[in-house]
């Protein structure tokens, strides 16, 4: 084009330059397909128009938009999305109101739709425009406005187009996550939560996305399907739990993930629009100094009492002892001094069953308020119920020892 006015150049994932102009449309500059940058008649722009084959042109020289043509030829900015693998990247325009009466609006070139080395400006070229009877912020098949001041790419791929009636978004990267950072022992259990409207295929009824999980000492792991949290939610979420043997199903049909200690836990959900790979990572950590499958005479006083490590009660204060006591500092420190107080205690309380049967009596509300305040804020209450059952069962051991010596 002649004396053009240059509003922007973007440089897309090949090396290419693409030139947005005033009036004269968009100007893609491929200095790899030109002759040897020595030769004396090196030209990538081509201005004497000597036959190069460097450059293709989108132009739009009419006053409507034709399948073959951008929506108009002001051009206010280029952005990239890149696709899988080595394949070309898709190309978003934006534009303003052109000279020859064009409004605007925004365009999308698909590259990989041409099967060729170069450019086709005929092909893979798709005009997107405002619809005047829906509200700028209802818009879901085209910008906000038709006079579009420009395009970017955020980290996820998704492409921003700002207006002059809001900004617009074209692409629904999701969003996924983990409900904990670092996950402890055996019997911590995970939450995976997707965001993603684009997997809402059905809005009467609720769908489903898929999930890979693997660890540090697994990289083949586990596959898990999220379920909808309900019709037309766009949100996904679904439980996974850690074993120490192979990956594989428990019998309650939760998945379990192999992990060993300090693993990193990785969750990956391939992206189709934009296309990517979303990850989300925690650790796990096993706790020092007992393993959850390891009882050695009946140390845990709950285990004492309740005679079985599998007792309801036992494994509701253990579960409670993983997700909010070692958690919070003055958690683990209860923690580490249960542990360090509790073996000779549990040995007395094994061995006198009429001190079992109350321990039972106080432990069962200690473990429905394990269930119930499972959070840092109700941790309170059941770690003052703890520290009481200590301090009482401590106290009675000590009257006891001192009967026995007068006793003598």
């Amino acid at each position: 084009p002649q004396n053009p006015i240059i509003n922007e150049l973007s440089i897309d994932p090949k090396g290419r330059i693409w030139v947005s102009t005033q009036n004269n449309g968009l100007l893609v500059i491929d200095d790899k397909l030109n002759q040897d940058p020595g030769d004396d008649e090196y030209d990538p722009l081509d201005v004497d128009d000597d036959g190069d084959t460097a450059e293709t042109y989108y132009i739009n020289t009419s006053d409507t938009v034709t399948p073959d043509t951008i929506a108009s030829d002001r051009v206010t900015g280029v952005a990239f999305q890149e696709s899988t693998g080595a394949g070309e990247p898709i190309v978003f325009i934006s534009h303003r109101g052109d000279l020859n009466g064009n409004p605007g609006g925004v365009t999308r070139i698909d590259l990989n739709e041409t099967g060729l080395d170069r450019f086709d400006s005929t092909k893979g070229l798709t005009v997107y425009r405002e619809d005047p009877a829906v509200p700028p912020e209802d818009e879901t098949d085209g910008p906000a406005s038709n006079t579009v001041v420009g395009a970017f790419a955020d980290a996820s791929g998704n492409i921003w187009f700002p207006t002059d009636k809001g900004a617009s978004r074209f692409g629904n990267a999701g969003v996924l996550s983990l409900d904990e950072t670092t996950y402890f022992n055996y019997t911590a259990v995970a939450t995976v939560t997707l965001e993603d409207d684009g997997l809402n295929i059905d809005p009467a009824t609720p769908d489903r996305a898929i999930v890979y999980i693997t660890s540090s000492s697994d990289d083949v792991g586990i596959v898990l399907i999220l379920d909808e949290t309900g019709p037309d939610t766009g949100i996904f979420t679904g439980e996974f739990g850690f074993t120490e043997g192979p990956s594989g199903v428990n019998s309650s049909g939760l998945k379990l993930l192999h992990v060993e200690h300090n693993d990193t836990i990785t969750v990956t959900y391939h992206d189709v629009s934009p296309p990517g790979d979303r990850t989300a990572t925690a650790t796990w950590k096993r706790v020092y100094p007992f393993k959850d499958t390891l009882i050695i005479e009946g140390c845990f006083i709950a285990t004492a009492a309740y005679g079985s490590y599998a007792a309801p009660a036992v494994r509701m204060l253990r579960e409670f002892r993983d997700r909010v006591l070692l958690k919070t500092v003055p958690g683990r420190i209860l923690v580490s001094f249960y542990y360090a107080v509790s073996p000779p205690l549990a040995r007395f309380v094994r061995h006198h069953p009429v001190w079992r049967g109350a321990v039972r009596v106080f432990l069962l509300p200690v473990a429905t308020a394990a269930w119930a305040f499972s959070t840092p804020a109700g941790s309170g209450i059941v770690l003052s119920a703890l520290l009481g059952a200590v301090i009482l069962i401590s106290c009675i051991g000590s009257h006891r020892k001192r009967k026995r010596r007068v006793g003598n």
